[in-house]
């Protein structure tokens, strides 16, 4: 089982990039692909950090649960959901095995809300209203004037950041988070309510994530050195880490960088002519979580179907049917994440406090191998 738990809507397309369900279905994986609490069809309130750790928790022991789980789970993906699989660790759920967090920070005061002690103002302030979109859309559900009202004046405060907007003032409440009443990265909280920082903060407990990590990062990434941290604290710790770093920024895992062309072996889908970047994770999980679906085999042609004297099946063992990428009519079209195309999504384990995971429960046949990073 690989999960994902993120606040950006699972049908963004940098979603697919980090993790594409339907590759990782067909090399046997379950996939849930969650949105955080208050955000698109999750329930609940946005508040950024408040609640990853002990929602991370819950939705690991429901999705190891699910029908055809083989009670092990991985997590994968970058920044903010790569910071919700460390917190998930944190809060030791039995069943999470492995994370593989990328492009992700380990103290939030080295580049998420400050950088040598100064406001990040250029990732906190325009990332809190991108963010505020939805916001929005949710407040003003049934108000279409609101709505419209609310989105024009947000594009408009966004427009305006590099004329004159990051320098508006007062600097404890930046004012386009007043004016629409939004919810922030989570600078101005953490200095009214430091306790509260240690919501999204790594740095200083590694030693308490007994998991193996593969880490992957990018020398160019805001984050490049909280991923060497985070990589350097495990090892200190005694735990088994893998780390990849490559010449990418934060949203470009190309070999092209500004105007530098460091080759195709740079690139993300080809690592150097070892192949690609996301094939190296399947199979690090494979080892590190286990096989959701025995591994197919491929039988020896010149015996008739047999291999070894036995008859090799190629097809998949009994389970889920699979739905291929079948459209049903009357389909949630909240709920495009599954590409076996689920009509709709299970309710957050627990409480019933938000929902949106969804279960990819497809696995074809195929060949693969595993190969040694």
């Amino acid at each position: 089982m690989l999960l994902s738990r993120l606040p950006y809507g699972k049908q963004i397309p940098m979603m697919t990039v980090m993790l594409d369900p339907l590759a990782a279905a067909r090399r046997g994986f379950m996939v849930v692909i969650q949105d955080t609490r208050g955000r698109f069809a999750s329930e609940g309130e946005w508040e950024p950090f408040t609640y990853v750790e002990s929602d991370g928790y819950d939705t690991v022991r429901w999705a190891a649960a699910l029908p055809g789980s083989n009670g092990s789970v991985g997590m994968i993906g970058d920044s903010y959901f790569g910071n919700t699989q460390w917190m998930a660790a944190l809060s030791k759920p039995p069943e999470l095995k492995a994370i593989a967090p990328m492009i992700t920070w380990s103290d939030p005061e080295d580049g998420l809300w400050t950088r040598g002690g100064a406001i990040e103002l250029g990732l906190t302030v325009p990332w809190s209203l991108l963010q505020g979109a939805d916001t929005l859309m949710r407040r003003h559900s049934t108000d279409l004037d609101g709505l419209v009202s609310g989105i024009t004046g947000l594009v408009q405060d966004f427009d305006g950041l590099a004329n004159g907007g990051y320098g508006e003032l007062p600097a404890g409440r930046f004012p386009a988070f007043a004016r629409h009443d939004l919810p922030e990265l989570g600078y101005e909280r953490s200095r009214r309510e430091p306790e509260w920082a240690a919501s999204g903060r790594v740095a200083g407990r590694h030693d308490e994530v007994d998991l193996p990590t593969f880490q992957v990062g990018g020398w160019y990434d805001i984050f490049s050195q909280g991923t060497l941290d985070n990589f350097t604290a495990m090892r200190r710790a005694g735990r088994s880490a893998t780390l990849v770093m490559g010449p990418w920024t934060h949203t470009n895992w190309r070999h092209v960088v500004g105007d530098v062309n460091f080759g195709f072996g740079a690139h993300s889908d080809f690592m150097g002519m070892r192949g690609r970047l996301a094939d190296m994770q399947f199979d690090w999980f494979r080892r590190t979580i286990g096989d959701l679906l025995p591994a197919p085999q491929r039988p020896d042609r010149g015996s008739g179907g047999r291999c070894g004297g036995e008859r090799v099946h190629l097809r998949a063992p009994r389970g889920p049917r699979d739905q291929g990428m079948e459209r049903r009519p009357g389909r949630n079209p909240a709920n495009e994440g599954c590409p076996g195309g689920h009509a709709g999504p299970p309710r957050h384990p627990g409480r019933g406090r938000f929902r949106g995971g969804e279960a990819c429960r497809h696995a074809s046949g195929g060949r693969h191998r595993i190969r040694p990073l």
